[in-house]
């Protein structure tokens, strides 16, 4: 339970990804998969019901253990490079860039994931992390900019690369 305290508050959204990749590298799945919101939608401008809210957890859920699990297989090959960070607070249910992390309710973290691959060229991936901030548990990851089948050529490339 204290690992779960110390993964949640996480002090910035950049904080947060770079640990979660950083668990998932040396295989700390059950950590890593800490670092994602799992269990609730967080702050939606939009209204879900039940059954949509399932099927969107499940996708979010899949999508974190999908990469969480390459990620681990990549083991120390991997290396990563934050491009761009970009801030939103909510007002009025709408997400409006900020400059202050300290105003920001989401954020959006850009990466430039590496993979160096056995005897031909690297593995390479941008994706951007997006996170909410929760007012207890601090930054957790919500999703990427990617579904799962969109990642899927990249995730293949990573479990061949062994």
């Amino acid at each position: 339970m204290l690992l779960l305290s110390a993964c949640g508050s996480s002090s910035s959204p950049e904080d947060t990804v770079d640990l979660y990749l950083s668990e998932a590298e040396q295989r700390g799945t059950e950590a890593a998969l800490l670092l994602w919101e799992l269990t609730e939608m967080g702050t939606e401008s939009f209204t879900l019901d039940e059954e949509q809210q399932k099927i969107r957890m499940h996708g979010r859920r899949t999508l974190a253990i999908e990469l969480t699990d390459a990620i681990g297989i990549a083991g120390a090959r991997i290396t990563w490079k934050r491009e761009g960070t970009s801030y939103y607070n909510l007002r009025n249910g709408i997400p409006l860039v900020t400059d202050s992390r300290n105003e920001a309710d989401f954020a959006t973290i850009n990466m430039r994931i590496l993979i160096e691959n056995r005897n031909e060229s690297q593995i390479e991936e941008y994706l951007a992390f997006n996170l909410w901030m929760h007012p207890i548990d601090g930054w957790s990851i919500t999703g990427l900019d990617k579904s799962l089948m969109a990642l899927e050529p990249f995730l293949n490339s990573v479990r061949q690369s062994k």
